[in-house]
């Protein structure tokens, strides 16, 4: 319509802007048609690539009401879209508002979690299957202990902190205090392995292979226990730039992992080229065995696929020794989850080493 404005925000953001609608209705046609008309996927240089929208949506009565704060009502229904799973749309509510507030306050405390020594390093064990179950690793995982809201895991402010820019730093810190504290830990046990996560961001930092090189020789350590996982939708993000990448990490001696795998985007076909050493099946193949035969059937096709290419196969998200045992059969390598332990602090795990030890 000609008294209908449409301009670009800012990067993938696009602002629509309709005058005289008299209903929600009406608004909600609409939203759903722009998402239906991106929906399909979309040729970039021969390839086709799937795009998913999400679309947040701020109704006006008060002509008094400040353009910020419309956009800002917008842009917090936005985020809840992309929360409730994409390629879809959400008016502004009180909820809203709530989670509005509170992700402003988060952005806030966020910026200076890292000055104020607020973010801490939790170590989730694994173990193998073969030659008597003992952990042999641990994976790093950050937590930040919030002053007002108690201890916080990844899941709760990380994506916030990618869109802030503030997953590299966050990612070194972990790095840095992960690497310093496996020094410390090869004197009880010399040969236990680190998992350490690396996000997409982090990933095209071109400092990270001098930085891993560096904490390596500091603390005298053996890259080959060291392991960095990478998911693999972050992965087939980028899939060339990845591979240069994963080309200089290992270059540093350390191994490398493709986690989540089995919901990610990487083809079959082009999985070879990959320099991985392991791949971590994603933890919702996991909670489905035992329910039904398929399940299983897939697990150990990942397995056998793994296998094939010569990587060892880890499962994540093993909450019960039924599932430890049917993994076992599978002809799974290790496994990781509630049913070997949970996520710790340093001084826990190290107290766990102690007691093993003697």
């Amino acid at each position: 319509r000609p008294m209908d404005t449409v301009a670009r925000f800012g990067g993938d953001e696009f602002t629509f802007l309709f005058e005289g609608l008299s209903t929600e209705r009406e608004v909600v046609l609409i939203a759903d048609r722009i998402c239906q008309a991106a929906a399909g996927p979309i040729e970039v240089d021969g390839v086709a690539l799937g795009v998913t929208v999400s679309v947040g949506i701020a109704l006006v009565n008060d002509p008094t009401m400040a353009p910020e704060t419309i956009i800002r009502e917008a842009d917090a229904a936005m985020y809840r879209a992309k929360d409730q799973g994409r390629s879809r749309y959400e008016l502004f509510d009180e909820d809203s508002r709530r989670r509005a507030s509170e992700r402003i306050e988060l952005e806030a405390d966020m910026r200076q979690a890292v000055e104020r020594g607020e973010l801490r390093v939790h170590y989730q064990p694994h173990q193998i299957l073969k030659g008597g179950d003992v952990v042999t690793g641990v994976e790093a995982l950050v937590r930040w202990q919030h002053p007002r809201r108690g201890l916080l895991t990844a899941g709760d402010f990380m994506p916030v902190a990618e869109e802030l820019g503030l997953a590299v730093p966050i990612g070194r810190f972990v790095l840095q205090a992960a690497l310093e504290q496996l020094a410390s830990w090869r004197e009880r046990k010399p040969d236990i392995t680190l998992s350490l996560n690396i996000s997409p961001h982090q990933l095209r930092d071109p400092a990270l292979p001098a930085l891993l090189s560096d904490a390596i020789d500091i603390g005298g350590l053996d890259p080959a226990t060291i392991y960095l996982e990478m998911t693999e939708t972050g992965l087939a993000q980028d899939f060339d730039s990845a591979l240069r990448a994963l080309a200089e990490l290992k270059a540093t001696g350390v191994c490398l992992t493709i986690d989540d795998f089995g919901v990610g985007a990487v083809s079959l076909a082009r999985l070879p080229e990959l320099p991985v050493d392991a791949l971590k099946i994603h933890g919702s193949f996991v909670a489905g065995l035992g329910s039904d035969s398929e399940t299983a059937g897939m697990v150990r096709a990942l397995v056998e696929l793994g296998h094939a290419l010569g990587l060892n196969v880890i499962a994540e998200g093993v909450e019960t020794l039924a599932q430890l045992e049917q993994l076992r059969a599978l002809g799974c390598d290790a496994v990781q989850g509630y049913a070997v332990g949970r996520p710790v602090s340093d001084e826990q795990f190290g107290a766990q080493l102690v007691a093993e030890v003697a």
